[in-house]
């Protein structure tokens, strides 16, 4: 049978991808492999298979693990990593990760096995930018047609599950959200005393969201607004006061309007006031969380959850800070209800279920 000539000479076919070209004008001769004239039609084979597929491929061949890779995992490499990987040795160029990669190395090019790992995270570059993808990787043994009974290589694929991963993840997310809630909300049903209701809701959504500080901070209507209680971990300063003139304008207008205001770094956003950004360097934060409560149309109080470092917010956490400042809240207004029925005498009411 004829080899295989995975990257054909000019003249013969043109190259039908980059990564097939430039293959086909690297000087393999430099590398272990040798030129390509000598190769064999086990590797040609394998350099032609990982070409054709519309998956992301990988190739390591030989002891040194030479490396090859198709046009569709080229897409996945930043320009530090592309071209420079092509045709360089594994075992020199990911010697900071051989812990990682060794295991399935091993596996495949000494015992010959297939191995198949599930949704692993692989920060990749697309359109310029790095981010993390999941993937599931398929490593599997190339025989050595020169040796019968040996292994020559290893192709692996990669099969992007991003999606799937995001979906599951916001799944599993969504649920224990509900049971916090749940939770919750049994903590607070048969609660009468306000000061231990604060503390139970600022505490439970502290833990559950690592959050350094957690309070509810009641408007006194002279243009600040005072903590009654908080939830402090790891030492966060703060005086449980807050000053809105201290706000950047479209902040405090966005709360008075009832709507959610969110930093997910403040010391590093240069679109806010220097007086702001000094304010929250001042108590040790750097993310926050700032949900109004209105009644009648008057900002009345807000829970404010705060992070000593810069972190990304999802939307799932803030709609949940949102849920929490609601039931939090009501659940307040019904001690204080209760407490103001007891002053009077009169019976006290058994309190429904906050919303």
């Amino acid at each position: 049978m004829d080899d295989i000539d995975p990257c054909p000479a000019p003249g013969r076919q043109r190259a039908r991808s980059e990564m097939d070209g430039l293959i086909r004008r690297l000087d393999w001769s430099a590398t272990p492999v040798g030129a390509r004239a000598d190769w064999s039609p086990a590797l040609q084979q394998a350099v032609a298979q990982m070409l054709a597929s519309p998956q992301p491929m990988f190739l390591w061949w030989g002891e040194a693990l030479v490396q090859f890779y198709n046009d569709a995992y080229r897409e996945l490499l930043g320009p530090a990593l592309h071209p420079w990987l092509l045709g360089g040795s594994g075992r020199t160029d990911y010697h900071m990760l051989w812990g990682q990669v060794a295991p399935q190395i091993d596996a495949v090019m000494t015992e010959g096995r297939s191995i198949q790992q599930r949704d692993v995270r692989l920060s990749v570059c697309r359109f310029g930018q790095d981010e993390d993808a999941w993937w599931d990787v398929h490593h599997a043994p190339v025989a050595d047609s020169t040796a019968p009974g040996t292994v020559g290589g290893m192709l692996v694929t990669y099969v992007d599950v991003t999606e799937r991963h995001l979906e599951a993840t916001a799944q599993r997310r969504a649920a224990a959200n509900r049971q916090f809630l749940t939770a919750l909300d049994q903590a607070l049903h048969h609660g009468t005393d306000e000061a231990a209701m604060l503390d139970t809701v600022n505490r439970m959504l502290g833990e559950f969201l690592g959050a350094n500080r957690v309070g509810f901070a009641e408007d006194r209507g002279d243009g600040s607004a005072c903590s009654a209680r908080q939830y402090i971990c790891d030492n966060v300063r703060g005086t449980g006061r807050l000053v809105y003139r201290d706000f950047p304008a479209d902040g405090y207008a966005a709360l008075l309007a009832g709507q959610t205001v969110h930093r997910c770094d403040v010391r590093g956003d240069l679109t806010l006031s220097d007086t702001y950004r000094d304010a929250h360097r001042a108590i040790g934060i750097r993310a926050m969380i700032n949900v109004p409560i209105l009644r009648d149309g008057r900002l009345t109080a807000l829970l404010y959850v705060h992070w000593r470092r810069a972190r990304a917010l999802r939307a799932d956490e803030i709609a949940l800070v949102e849920t929490v400042a609601r039931r939090g809240w009501i659940a307040v207004e019904l001690a204080r209800s209760q407490a103001l029925l007891a002053s009077r005498g009169e019976p006290r009411r058994r309190p429904t279920p906050v919303d």
